[in-house]
């Protein structure tokens, strides 16, 4: 960037002779202040631009630079069309076909009073009926069976489709007629799940959907500067808040906060597409920059809840990425759609969440909170009230529920009565105390998890998919009902449970925003209490199991960039996120009242760290060993040491990955961010083997949330780190490498074992002594205490 290049001070030169204009009288010369200001005047200008183009390049921009080797140009024109229609979704259909020059198919119309689908080639008509079902401006509700079956009834009708051409033809006779949220939802499903759009990038939802995450201040572009108090009036002072770090000219966090190439990138175009995208002049990316970005404050200070030390960890609820994390992974566990397979679906819903329970109790402890309490009976009131303000994409605010708010049976878009949740939760119970689950034939089938006949399901997984469940995935949902997404909708419904005060539902009604209330952690508290019940039932595992013959584990520690080993670090960093998309202020093609929307906000981050280990191989060759980390805090929240059994609950996951030892002494590194559970969603290059990440994009973790907060003296932490035999634990056919809350589509869960193992279950020896003292007798375990300090 030229306002960052070096400059040489300017060097005594002799005067020069006057210069004469046409008329003979002398040119003025410019002064030296005014020059300097012109020349700074022009730089800036230019470093605007730039600034501009990289970051406020539209999506679509960088769609056609890289190749689709599989997929034809006319396919990949309607890839990068439907993906316009996904980073705009307000946008009308005929603004976006100006604004990008599509070539308008007339392939199919569609009859939105007849809801017929009609193809005009061939003259036959599609009745779409409950694709169309919600209206255009009513409150999608991800809870609601009835509103996930409209979606799926889309999604079919799009992967019916022949080929991206004829879905963006498709899409653009029923686009501007159907729900947004129903439409949107069912475009991100297709990108998931279709063969031929897994080269496709998928954009974050806070990109997609941003008013389900930010202010509303942030959606209204009419806004004049001085009425904003968090204007920003100089140049220089706007480029430094965009890059703190100039000139590397990157932002200090958010992986996908600024627009990344949708296709995977190392493969050149060939000569078709090139000419293709050359049909985009550069030029027009600048006809959108109208103005210099809105400058928009995250303010976490807002009370949304009314319980004081429940707001003190708002900075984790409200987080983005934690939200887009949970809206991502129930977005690629689809329920309700037979054919997209998704191995261990039930256990994953255990685990996941579970996962989810123990970071937030992580953060409790850090700021002297107890652990989090269940919320078991929906006959007794809330205590929590939470008003989230901001709205849900219809234009309305989400509901808000008051203090001590008794959930009653609720009679609205469905109907849902205490009774029936009291005895689905009951059946679970018999379930789970029989450990037998009854199948719609009326077959008992036992549940367990060892012991597996060959194709057999973990129990596990069957009392997932029965406690998440939909008409597909539950063995018999007519009689263990929908336990978890109904118990979500009656929350959401409290503040008007018979629709008679016309109030929108609350915010425990979308996973994309059901995490910012706290009643989420004691619902799925009592949801995990439930998966506890079976854990338990099952017997501990044996010492053939646990052991590992040959290979020990003779040190361990964990280091960052402080000199202090075992000594973890963590902050609040203020970052910036762009949510141009989804937030379209040129609703017309003559609006040129264009302008950017950076959201700036504070959050949680950690230094980088490293796992250094020292593993002994005793056997004459070469043997491949999984690495499993975990992570729990020592001491109560009266400050006293955890035995096994109080601490066994409370055991996240850091880190499970490979390696392949030679004989003697292996020394092994690994790094943090190359964490089993993370996120990648700032190098998503999806199904690529060979990766030494995993790249599923979206769905893993949010990379700086992967520590707790701890405290500024130091809350002390047990790092327990096991290895397991690869050759009997892992399935060597999946294409692409592991990560433990998802599983891409037709993939297998590469770890035979059950999630969180060794962990997961109770051990032999009793329940009164420390993890330490259960594993010291097997020299493939150990435990490392770390401490976890807060730095202010």
């Amino acid at each position: 960037m030229l306002l960052f290049a070096s400059r040489a001070p300017a060097s005594k030169s002799p005067l020069k002779p006057l210069t004469v204009d046409a008329t003979g009288r002398p040119k003025a010369r410019l002064s030296t202040p005014r020059m300097k200001f012109l020349r700074f005047f022009l730089l800036s200008m230019i470093d605007v631009l730039c600034v501009s183009y990289i970051l406020f390049q539209d999506v679509e921009g960088n769609i056609m630079t890289s190749n689709a080797t599989n997929s034809s140009i006319k396919d990949e024109q309607a890839i990068r069309a439907l993906l316009q229609m996904l980073t705009n979704p307000y946008t009308p259909t005929k603004v976006l076909s100006s604004r990008f020059h599509w070539v308008r198919p007339n392939h199919f119309h569609f009859d939105p009073e007849k809801k017929l689908l009609r193809n005009l080639d061939t003259g036959k008509a599609v009745d779409l009926g409950n694709a169309t079902a919600i209206g255009k401006k009513h409150q999608f509700v991800w809870y609601n069976k009835e509103h996930r079956r409209t979606v799926m009834e889309l999604t079919d009708k799009f992967e019916s489709a022949k080929n991206p051409w004829e879905i963006f033809s498709i899409t653009q006779a029923l686009r501007d007629s159907i729900n947004t949220r129903v439409f949107v939802t069912a475009l991100l499903y297709l990108l998931e799940s279709r063969e031929d759009f897994q080269h496709v990038k998928i954009p974050s939802i806070a990109q997609v959907l941003p008013d389900l995450f930010f202010p509303e201040v942030a959606l209204n572009s009419k806004q004049e500067d001085n009425n904003i108090q968090w204007k920003e009036g100089l140049l220089e002072r706007t480029r430094r808040q965009v890059f703190p770090q100039v000139p590397n000219f990157s932002p200090q966090f958010f992986p996908g906060a600024f627009p990344q190439p949708f296709f995977r990138a190392g493969v050149t175009p060939n000569s078709e597409q090139q000419i293709w995208s050359q049909q985009q002049p550069l030029r027009q990316q600048f006809q959108r920059i109208r103005r210099p970005p809105l400058f928009v404050e995250w303010h976490l200070g807002q009370r949304r809840t009314d319980i004081a030390a429940e707001e003190e960890l708002a900075y984790w609820r409200e987080d983005f990425l934690l939200n887009g994390h949970h809206w991502h992974w129930h977005l690629v566990h689809q329920l309700g759609r037979p054919s997209v397979r998704r191995h261990r679906k039930g256990e994953q819903f255990y685990y996941m969440h579970r996962n989810m329970v123990v970071r937030y109790n992580w953060e409790r402890l850090s700021l002297g909170m107890d652990l989090v309490e269940a919320y078991e009976d929906l006959k007794t009131p809330i205590r929590e009230g939470y008003s989230p303000r901001f709205n849900g994409g219809t234009g309305e605010r989400w509901g808000a529920r008051e203090p001590n708010t008794q959930p009653q049976d609720v009679n609205r878009e469905l109907n849902i009565t205490l009774n029936q949740m009291e005895v689905w939760r009951t059946r679970l119970q018999r379930a789970i105390r029989t450990r037998t689950i009854m199948r719609r034939d009326g077959i008992e089938i036992a549940m367990r998890d060892v012991d597996i006949p060959m194709g057999g399901r973990l129990g596990i997984d069957i009392l997932g998919d029965a406690t998440e469940s939909d008409w597909f995935t539950s063995d018999n949902y007519q009689f263990y009902g929908d336990y978890h997404n109904f118990g979500h909708y009656i929350i959401s419904a409290t503040h008007d449970p018979k629709g008679l005060l016309n109030e929108p539902l609350g915010i425990m009604s979308e996973p994309v925003t059901a995490v910012r209330d706290p009643i989420f952690f004691r619902w799925h508290k009592h949801i995990d209490d439930l998966f506890e019940m079976y854990k338990i039932s099952q017997r501990p595992y044996s010492r053939f199991e646990l052991s590992l013959p040959g290979v020990e584990l003779v040190n361990a520690g964990l280091m960052d960039s402080s000199s202090e080993p075992n000594v973890l670090h963590t902050f609040f960093r203020t970052s910036v996120y762009n949510a141009r998309f989804g937030i379209d202020f040129m609703k017309e093609e003559s609006d040129t009242d264009y302008r950017p929307v950076v959201v700036r906000t504070r959050h949680l981050d950690h230094r980088p760290f490293s796992y250094l280990l020292q593993i002994n191989n005793h056997l004459p060759t070469r043997k491949k060993v999984v690495v499993r980390i975990f992570m729990a805090p020592k001491e109560d929240s009266w400050g006293q040491p955890m035995t096994f059994s109080q601490q066994r609950r409370q055991w996240g996951e850091m880190d499970v990955f490979d390696v392949d030892l030679v004989p003697g002494l292996n020394s092994v590194t690994r790094l943090s961010r190359q964490s089993s559970i993370l996120g990648r969603e700032r190098f998503a290059r999806r199904g690529q083997p060979g990766s030494d990440f995993f790249d599923y994009f979206g769905c893993g973790w949010p990379p700086h949330l992967l520590l707790p907060r701890g405290t500024t003296s130091g809350m002390k932490f047990q790092v327990f780190i096991m290895l397991t035999d690869a050759d009997r634990d892992l399935i060597s056919t999946s294409r692409v490498p592991r990560n433990s809350f998802c599983v891409p589509p037709q993939e297998n869960f590469q770890d035979r074992r059950p999630m969180g193992f060794p962990l997961d279950r109770r051990m032999r020896m009793g329940s009164t002594l420390t993890i330490a003292e259960l594993f010291e007798v097997y020299p493939n375990a150990l435990v490392v205490d770390v401490d976890v300090m807060h730095v202010e």
